[in-house]
């Protein structure tokens, strides 16, 4: 999940033709690594305005990290995380979220996995590209 999250990430970088790959923070997905995370963005000299968050979990602790340095999503800072949390929709925070296809990626490992065992016949890797979706919901609008 890190290397995907690194690609996304790079990949936005070069959309936007934003050179600084010193933005990128890594973590562990857990909460804590979220918040210990945004804290240490939070304190960037040219802090970005957008946090891309890779998990639900660290998610949950960069909006803490937000909130308790007293800032407001997105007026003060744009999130955008991985998976929905319908929770987060119920308390009104609505966060845009790159949405992973999680059943069909578990079903495509579970026909890669019958396969190789009815066949067992050595396969080399094999690419395998699901379509993700952007669903936004307003944390991506940054207002000044």
């Amino acid at each position: 999940m890190e290397k995907v999250s690194t690609v996304f990430y790079l990949m936005i970088l070069r959309i936007l033709r934003v050179s600084n790959e010193g933005y990128l923070f890594y973590g562990d997905f857990k909460l804590d690594s979220g918040y210990q995370c945004t804290q240490e963005i939070l304190k960037v000299k040219d802090r970005p305005t957008a946090i891309l968050v890779c998990n639900n979990m660290m998610n949950l602790g960069c909006i803490k990290a937000i909130y308790e340095n007293k800032l407001r999503i997105p007026k003060d800072m744009v999130i955008i995380g991985f998976d929905e949390v319908k929770m987060l929709d119920v308390v009104g925070l609505n966060i845009s979220v790159v949405s992973r296809p999680n059943i069909d990626m578990g079903k495509t490992a579970m026909e890669l996995l019958l396969k190789k065992i009815d066949t067992k016949e050595r396969t080399g890797t094999v690419r395998i590209t699901l379509l993700s979706r952007l669903i936004l919901k307003g944390s991506e609008k940054l207002i000044k």
